[in-house]
């Protein structure tokens, strides 16, 4: 049983237990048995639903690239409009590949080419002014989806709560460097900051 418990606790699936000698041993045993059955069905439903979940919205950003596509709006505003339904897309498949029982291994990703990348995204956001302190090539072992999705979250943040005192937009910076073996990611805004007697509740 304490073999079994180890399996699982690794991610493994531990053959099942004797339910078979003295009452409370095989009653521990088909308890046990039991939850990884339970975990099995759990994890099946977890599948079944995030694929469900990534299909059904996959529909929908088809038709908005299409309207995307055809907008009247200038090249630069759909290109940038394309690019957020693109990542939402691969978002989505992020999704369904963690609905798959296997793990993701991380890979290479050079986090200078990714700001690169996403600053046409924020030149159309009229309240933000952004400045790049970027390392030529700043290589870290990552999934390139997450940090983007990192990089958004913060860049909005500091659009929302960082804005300059005094200023109509939050002034933003973003750097990325090498620190001896690590690969440094910073981005910093010019607001306030959040009140000392607010910071518990993040």
């Amino acid at each position: 049983l304490a073999n079994a418990a180890r399996e699982l606790g690794t991610g493994q699936e531990p053959a099942p237990l004797p339910e078979r000698g003295a009452s409370e041993v095989a009653l521990a045993n088909h308890s046990f048995n039991q939850m990884v059955k339970d975990l099995r069905q759990l994890e099946h439903d977890r599948v079944v639903m995030l694929a469900g979940i990534s299909h059904d919205l996959r529909t929908p950003l088809t038709r908005l690239r299409l309207e995307t596509e055809m907008s009247p709006a200038d090249q630069a505003t759909r290109d940038a409009m394309i690019g957020d339904i693109e990542q939402m897309d691969q978002i989505i498949g992020q999704f369904l590949e963690y609905a798959r029982p296997s793990d993701t291994a991380a890979s290479p990703v050079d986090l200078s080419e990714l700001v690169q990348e996403a600053v046409p995204r924020y030149a159309t956001l009229a309240d933000v002014t952004l400045t790049l302190q970027l390392a030529p090539s700043v290589a870290a072992l990552s999934n390139r989806m997450d940090v983007l999705r990192v990089l958004d979250n913060l860049v909005e943040n500091a659009r929302r709560y960082g804005k300059t005192p005094g200023k109509e937009c939050a002034e933003i910076v973003i750097v990325t460097r090498m620190e001896h073996d690590t690969a440094i990611l910073e981005v910093m805004d010019h607001g306030q900051g959040v009140p000392a007697e607010q910071l518990p509740l993040l």
